[in-house]
């Protein structure tokens, strides 16, 4: 995705050639990401030589707000069906080897769907973790996912991310669409 937001901004700056370059960059690396970090479950790991590994893969919302169409919308839908097994009472752990989670990152990964009804599987335990947690800290981006609690950060403007979904809702961002 850095390439790709690297073509981006090269594009808007009439940089063609380049943009063009750095794009093509990252399809290529892209397709060969879908090609290593497949797992036998359909969806694709944390690590490449490790089976059954797994991961939020957050930053592909750019592929979709920016339109560069990098992932193909079935490698985005199998990793999201991969997620949902995931899940645990107050939301998707970040990967495999905890079980905390990012808010803003699991709303990023919830946002890979159009569907309301899957946004809301990946959201709701998030809303669960805000809403039941015995910690004081309002809207903490870092919690556990089975008890709710705060595991650290507190007062990060990263928080803003929970609202990476407008951004889907008028293609404000879509860059090649």
């Amino acid at each position: 995705m850095g390439l790709a937001g690297l073509s981006v901004v090269l594009d808007m700056l009439g940089e063609d050639e380049e943009s063009e370059y750095y794009y093509e960059q990252a399809i290529n690396m892209s397709i060969e990401w879908c090609e290593t970090a497949a797992d036998e479950n359909g969806g694709f790991r944390l690590a490449f030589d490790q089976k059954g590994t797994f991961s939020m893969k957050y930053n592909m919302i750019w592929d979709k707000l920016w339109g560069t169409n990098l992932f193909p919308r079935q490698v985005i839908d199998a990793e999201l069906l991969s997620n949902e097994s995931h899940l645990r009472p107050y939301g998707l752990p970040l990967d495999s080897r905890k079980d905390y989670t990012k808010s803003d990152w699991l709303v990023w990964t919830a946002s890979l769907s159009s569907d309301r009804r899957v946004f809301e599987r990946f959201t709701d335990p998030l809303w669960n973790a805000y809403n039941f947690t015995k910690s004081r800290v309002p809207l903490t981006d870092w919690y556990d996912t089975v008890t709710a609690a705060q595991v650290g950060f507190q007062n990060r403007t990263v928080i803003g991310g929970l609202f990476i979904r407008l951004l889907d809702y008028r293609g404000t961002v879509n860059m090649f669409n």
